[in-house]
């Protein structure tokens, strides 16, 4: 099966638009609302949000906060800074690709990362540049759907991706977990949602 790249996951978005809102919504019906909510509010100092998207998490940014947010959808990234418009938020949208990040190293306190690790063409690569631009003492801060750990779910999940794949370039079967703590990362499951399958994480660079 041939990987996905960046441009044609762009691509996807792109076309989806303001379909993505939806889909966010369908989801924000179920504890994956109050996980979203939670976490983002966990976000401290500088912070870069990867795929960022329509900017459905920029309502739960604690204040104070100065926030950058990174995407490779341009339409997705305009309804965000028109989102950030209406709110009391500190922003600068930036497009680009989580897998090089525009970014100096060590240079923001927190990384939010929601819904999106399952998109990324080169996890491997992306988690490795979220923990290059965190400091020392910064967090990265993941909602994130995972692999079943169920037989019959991980069956399930394989059916599926080829849809999902196509639709939003989602890979639900990905170990996304083991993924970010191969970055160099210590894992902190903060909640999990759906019989497991959603978690938020609060990942912190090994020292």
């Amino acid at each position: 099966m041939a990987s996905d790249d960046t441009s044609d996951v762009a691509r996807k978005y792109q076309r989806l638009g303001g379909g993505y809102d939806k889909v966010s919504a369908l989801l924000d019906r179920t504890a994956v609302s109050r996980m979203r909510a939670q976490l983002v509010a966990r976000a401290t100092g500088d912070v870069l949000e990867v795929a960022v998207g329509t900017g459905a998490n920029l309502r739960h940014y604690p204040p104070g906060v100065r926030l950058t947010g990174l995407d490779v959808a341009a339409k997705a990234l305009r309804a965000a800074s028109r989102r950030a418009g209406t709110l009391a938020v500190e922003w600068t949208p930036v497009s680009g690709d989580a897998a090089r990040l525009p970014l100096a190293d060590a240079s923001v306190d927190t990384v939010v990362c929601t819904l999106a690790g399952c998109t990324f063409p080169s996890p491997d690569r992306a988690f490795a540049e979220i923990r290059r631009v965190l400091r020392p003492h910064g967090q990265a801060l993941f909602l994130e759907h995972v692999r079943s750990a169920s037989v019959a779910g991980r069956v399930v999940l394989r059916a599926v991706t080829p849809l999902t794949r196509a639709a939003l370039g989602c890979h639900p079967d990905r170990d996304t977990v083991p993924a970010i703590a191969g970055a160099g990362f210590t894992i902190e499951v903060l909640d999990r949602a759906v019989g497991g399958l959603f978690l938020s994480i609060r990942a912190t660079p090994t020292t």
